[in-house]
């Protein structure tokens, strides 16, 4: 009986550790995403419009390492599949913040409406960039931050 008992409690105590082993398995990977996520959390744009009406996406780089390839796309505002011009800068330094503007701003305004009475998220745009240890992001211009393989 007191072998019976042995076995019970081995049981039960294989069960808790491989629970308890899951359940640090999970952060572990939890931590390792959010490692290799935290430099292109700290990479953001926004629309900004300067004196003057001038249009662009104010580029952030808040992390402490360099960015790479930057584009910013702009697309249609009724067709998001449909890219409207795009933009493409080399590197982007630690701490930087800076405006980028369409090459053409015509092709923004498509020719629809006059461009100095475009609201503010009147044209979704895209940052694409490469961290500091190769991967490739996307963050769309409602925040979402995406690895592109």
């Amino acid at each position: 009986m007191a072998t019976f008992g042995a076995l019970v409690a081995a049981i039960v105590a294989a069960i808790y550790a491989s629970r308890v082993y899951q359940i640090e398995q999970g952060r572990d990977r939890l931590s390792a995403l959010e490692r290799h996520r935290s430099q292109a959390a700290l990479i953001d744009g926004w629309e900004e419009r300067e004196s003057g009406g001038v249009y662009g996406v104010m580029v952030v780089n808040a992390s402490p390492m360099p960015v790479r390839e930057l584009t910013v796309r702009w697309f249609a505002r009724d067709d998001l599949q449909r890219e409207l011009t795009k933009t493409t800068w080399g590197t982007v330094r630690p701490g930087q913040t800076f405006v980028v503007r369409p090459f053409d701003v015509r092709e923004l305004e498509a020719g629809s409406e006059d461009f100095s009475t475009v609201p503010y998220n009147g044209f979704p745009f895209r940052l694409e960039f490469r961290d500091s240890a190769g991967n490739y992001w996307q963050r769309a211009s409602h925040g979402d931050l995406v690895e592109k393989t």
